[in-house]
């Protein structure tokens, strides 16, 4: 039983399916807002009914169904148990939206539009312009409605755009003179108003009223230009800008002698000359001068801009006239006088170069004679004043010549390289001078002699200095001295040198003896003054008083040791000392002078070699702590 059940159940449930399949809606499912289509079902007494009645509404027993908004609607057809449904799609009607982008345009280009609903067309109502895909080309000026058209299955819709096509602006020629002159100004004209004007080059300068004024020579185009929305248009008049008359500038001498000639230039052609009084006459820029005085000179040139003028003042001269020279005949050598002309604006000269002169100021340079010029030139000609002068020497006494000294009791005689001079001394107690130039010794000492030159330009003094001498004294000195000493020596005689026969032995520095290697040694004092040269002689023996090797002052030779001494220069040197430390060595002679310095090291032996000439030396070793001294002698 069970199984038969549950094998009726879908053997039905097939059947009611089979029988709704039958039986569906029929009619087309699609209407248009604001639109009908109408729907049957196959089974009777049924009834309609709409999902959604705010896109889609149906009759309830016709199955005419009104679209009333886009969308989608389910209509069902209920016929007592049995339900039948069907979506039903409402469609828009058909929408052109707007139309967006600029109002006008100009003519020649193009400006877009854009559409708010794609998929349409576009069209133009004339040929003032046309329209593609939205791109507007301007024609002709004028107006013309742009078209936008969508179709849909519900319809045409369109939307419209006014497009004023604007032309560019047609201006008027311009009218005025079309020329200037340079710094002067016209006026231009256009009968179009609200224009702009301009000048194309520097030739000429235009306001915006029209006013043009020459700048410079040249060619300059005037432009008038309007402009509106879509652009400028210009119009243009060339004018020409004439240049002012230029006189240029005049050359040429400027002065002219009477019925002489000079030619002035211009540096422009074409002018005409004149004179502004009777001195000259001019004709083609030849000047001639007539009488004395200065004349202006005028170059005028002349043309539709004017006239220009350039002048040039001409002196017209006499033949020159330097007057006379009036003052003294002569003047001294390095000295002056002045001499004055009757005339002024000359230059004065010399012709020799005894003298010179400057503004009538003449200065003997040397003695001898002299003409003085006075020279005035003009373009005239050249004339000469002439005043001869003598320059007279001044004194000269020249030098004297002759001994420096005479001995007491003796006489010498100087000369004098000038001529007419005078002989004095100015102490007549040591020596006396006569008019010969004989000068006598009197007593030792000095005196000035002097010779004097005068004349009618001055004095000049020549002086010689003389001493009254005595010959040379003897010797004072000790005959027996040590090696190694120094002794004083003396001379009662002034002046004189000392010699030694040996200086090995001994020689004189100074006042002081010094003894060398043991000797017999002679010195010599010599004397050179007015008493002629004479000298004195003193044997000195020097003796070796103490052991060369002996140390000084407190040194012992334990301590610091020469082998050999005396020796040739080469020795070896030994300082003994409580450690071994560094030690500063110095090599002297008898005046103190340096021969040698350098380092050694205490407890070590030294080599040392002297370059020195034979005699006695002082070693001495020293630092911080310990000093030695020891005579050495080198032999030859």
């Amino acid at each position: 039983m069970k199984k038969a059940i549950l094998y009726i159940f879908p053997l039905l449930f097939t059947l009611l399916s089979s029988q709704q399949a039958q039986a569906q809606i029929t009619g087309t499912l699609t209407v248009c807002v604001g639109g009908t289509t109408p729907l049957a079902d196959a089974m009777p007494g049924g009834v309609w009914t709409s999902s959604t009645p705010s896109v889609a509404v149906v009759g309830l027993t016709t199955g005419f169904v009104y679209g009333m908004s886009a969308g989608t609607a389910t209509i069902s057809y209920t016929a007592g148990a049995t339900v039948h449904t069907a979506v039903v799609t409402v469609n828009p009607l058909a929408s052109a939206g707007s139309i967006s982008g600029p109002s006008s345009v100009c003519a020649g280009t193009t400006i877009t539009l854009t559409a708010s609903v794609p998929g349409g067309t576009w069209s133009a109502s004339n040929a003032n312009a046309t329209v593609s895909g939205g791109v507007v080309s301007g024609v002709s000026p004028g107006t013309c409605t742009i078209t936008y058209t969508v179709t849909t299955s519900c319809g045409t819709a369109t939307a419209t755009k006014l497009i004023t096509i604007n032309a560019l602006p047609s201006v008027s020629a311009i009218s005025g003179s079309s020329t200037v002159c340079v710094s002067s100004a016209i006026s231009l004209f256009s009968a179009t108003p609200g224009g702009a004007w301009s000048a194309t080059n520097p030739a000429a300068t235009v306001t915006g009223g029209g006013i043009v004024t020459g700048v410079s020579a040249g060619i300059d185009t005037i432009i008038y230009t309007v402009t509106n929305m879509c652009g400028p248009t210009s119009v243009s008049k060339i004018v020409t800008v004439n240049p002012l008359p230029l006189a240029g500038s005049l050359s040429g001498p400027a002065v002219v002698c009477i019925a002489s000639s000079i030619t002035l230039s211009s540096t422009v052609s074409g002018g005409v000359w004149t004179a502004s009084n009777a001195n000259a006459t001019v004709s083609g820029g030849v000047v001639t001068g007539g009488a004395a005085g200065i004349d202006t000179i005028s170059y005028t040139v002349t043309n539709g801009c004017g006239s220009a003028t350039v002048t040039a003042t001409v002196s017209i001269s006499p033949a020159p006239f330097a007057g006379t020279i009036s003052g003294v005949a002569d003047v001294c050598e390095s000295a002056s006088i002045t001499l004055t002309s009757s005339v002024s604006g000359g230059v004065w000269g010399v012709s020799t170069g005894m003298a010179s002169v400057t503004g009538g100021v003449t200065t003997g340079i040397a003695a001898g004679v002299d003409t003085i010029k006075y020279t005035i030139s003009t373009g005239c000609g050249i004339d000469v004043a002439a005043h001869v002068i003598t320059v007279n020497p001044m004194p000269d006494a020249g030098v004297i010549g002759g001994p420096a000294g005479v001995c007491n009791g003796s006489s010498v005689t100087l000369s004098a390289s000038g001529p007419g001079g005078a002989w004095s001394s100015d102490d007549v107690t040591i020596a006396d001078v006569d008019g010969s130039g004989n000068v006598d010794g009197l007593m030792p000492g000095s005196a000035m002699i002097s010779y004097v030159v005068t004349n009618g330009c001055g004095g000049d003094t020549a002086f010689h200095a003389i001493s009254v001498d005595v010959p040379a004294g003897p010797v004072i000195a000790p005959e027996l001295i040590c090696s190694g000493s120094v002794n004083t020596i003396t001379n009662s005689t002034p002046g004189g040198t000392w010699s030694s026969s040996n200086p090995v032995t001994a020689f004189v520095f100074g006042g002081s003896l010094i003894g060398g290697f043991p000797g017999i040694v002679t010195i010599t004092y010599t004397v050179t003054n007015g008493c002629g040269t004479t000298t004195a002689d003193k044997v000195i023996d020097v003796i070796l008083c103490l052991p060369l090797n002996e140390p000084v002052a407190g040194t012992t030779t334990d301590e610091l040791s020469i082998f050999p001494n005396p020796s040739d220069g080469t020795f070896t040197l030994n300082i003994a000392s409580a450690k071994n430390e560094a030690i500063t060595v110095l090599v002297t002679n008898v005046l103190g002078g340096k021969v040698i310095e350098f380092k050694a090291n205490t407890n070590e032996q030294t080599d040392v070699k002297l370059d020195a000439v034979p005699g006695i030396y002082f070693l001495t070793a020293a630092n911080n702590t310990i000093t030695f001294t020891q005579r050495i002698l080198i032999t030859e």
